[in-house]
Parts: C-alpha cells; structure tokens; sequence
C-alpha cells in the first residue's frame, strides 16, 4: 500500500491586496499628460491591430495576455497595484500556519493602507492650509501694490 498520511489540498493565495492603498493613491497623482493627434492616432491603430488579433486562435489569446488583456481602462496607479497582487500571489497547502499567514499579511497590508490614508489626509489638509494662506497673502500683496501705484499716480 501506499503512505497513510493525511493529504493537504492547495489553493493559490492572493493576500495582498493594493486596492484600498490604490484608491488613496489617485486621489494626488498628477493628471494624465494630454495626447497628441499623432499619439492618439497610434493607441487607435494599435487598439484596431489588438481587435484583429483577437479572433485569430491561441496567438490572439497569448498577445491579448501579454498586452495586459483588461487593463485598458485602467489608470497608472491601478496597473500597479493590479501588477503587484498578482506578483504577490502564491501556492501552497491549506494548513492552519497557512491561514495564520495570509490572515496576518492581509491585516498588515490593510493596516498599512488605513495609515497611508490617515497620513495622506493629514497632509493635504496641512498644504491646503498653507495654499490658502499664500493665496490671502497674494491678494493681500496685489492691493497693497495696486494702491502704490495709485498713490504715485496721484502725485
């Protein structure tokens, strides 16, 4: 016969989510540069050749893979997070001291995520301040200059 010990099933872990931390992140990012005519042009004949390539069997599946397949609607930041989770994925056995790894990396990542929203805040809030303050003080310096010269005029 065969070994009589106990069989563990297998599962592939996906523990780290970025989503949360994602989301945080967009809210500063700088927005998309604007395209050219001639760059807009080019995305379009790409997307056309993509379409084309779709249909064609096992090769239209493999470059619509590797061209990312449904990240197209997807921002800069999300495509990392998206690259990241699925980099951080892994397969092992369904054991106990598996489930008390994954359930600890998903509370520190998520852990994580709520201090970088928290600190994220924090700091707009104290820049927004200050933005606000440079725009009193501009207006502030604009009237003073502005009655300088109303003053030298009038002499």
């Amino acid at each position: 016969g065969g070994g009589g010990g106990r069989q563990w099933g297998s599962r592939v872990w996906d523990v780290v989510n970025l989503d949360l931390l994602a989301v945080e992140m967009e809210k500063d990012a700088p927005p998309p540069p604007e395209l050219t005519e001639e760059e807009v042009a080019a995305k379009e004949k790409e997307k056309a050749a993509a379409a084309k390539k779709k249909g064609k069997g096992k090769k239209g599946a493999e470059v619509e893979e590797e061209e990312g397949g449904d990240d197209e609607g997807l921002g800069e930041i999300a495509k990392w997070a998206k690259e990241k989770r699925e980099a951080a994925k892994f397969k092992s056995y369904v054991t106990t001291s598996h489930r008390c790894l994954v359930k600890t990396v998903e509370g520190e990542v998520t852990k994580f995520s709520e201090f970088f929203k928290s600190s994220a805040a924090s700091i707009r809030e104290r820049y927004d301040g200050v933005e606000k303050r440079e725009e009193v003080w501009e207006s502030k310096w604009k009237g003073m200059v502005e009655d300088l010269q109303v003053e030298t005029q009038e002499e």
